[in-house]
């Protein structure tokens, strides 16, 4: 049922491919025939191509609003570097977060919050983009696998992109999605810019 889901609501590009094969099959047929009613067949695929981007398009999965709220954080970044306001929105009052190194132990909401400002001051943050990102929902529960690009340095001659991985871990609040746990983030190579 998961796997039906992620195909019809998340991703559906192989539903679209396998009716354009269906379509070029029908197309065939019917230009070596050439009968009313198979001109008629052609507009079934279409007409089903167009049912499934509409349920696409009108209903939001819960994986699509965890990505977006990732996607919300990490634009804040570049709109308001010096502000963690877009975090704290969703971050959960209950929040365990173990950042490895950059801090001792596991941090809560307001530590959290905290660290995030400092971290984005001191190494001078400029913005951070998500790609890759991973979304398994289990009930009320859900964990995100993502890759963030963050920018660093304050000119252009200093600015370094570094690619970090995250697992972070969402529980559902009657408010809405909110970050329960953050894994320590694993660093890989340096990008130039």
């Amino acid at each position: 049922m998961q796997a039906l889901k992620r195909v019809l609501l998340e991703d559906p590009t192989m539903i679209y491919v396998g009716l354009g094969m269906v379509e070029v099959v029908l197309l065939a047929v019917w230009r070596r025939y050439l009968t009313p009613r198979r001109a008629l067949a052609l507009a079934a695929p279409l007409l089903l191509a167009g049912a499934v981007f509409l349920i696409e398009r009108s209903v939001v999965t819960d994986a699509e609003v965890i990505v977006a709220a990732l996607d919300e954080i990490a634009h804040s970044v570049s709109t308001e570097p010096r502000d963690a306001g877009t975090l704290g929105t969703y971050l959960d009052r209950d929040v365990q977060v173990d950042i490895g190194g950059w801090a001792r132990g596991v941090m809560n909401r307001d530590k959290t919050l905290r660290t995030w400002s400092v971290l984005l001051n001191k190494y001078k943050v400029g913005s951070a983009s998500i790609r890759n990102a991973e979304v398994e929902v289990t009930g009320d529960s859900a964990r995100s696998r993502f890759t963030t690009h963050v920018t660093y340095g304050s000119g252009k001659e200093t600015q370094q992109s570094w690619p970090w991985d995250w697992t972070v871990d969402w529980i559902r609040r009657p408010d809405g999605w909110r970050i329960i746990g953050v894994d320590p983030p694993t660093a890989a190579q340096p990008l130039g810019l």
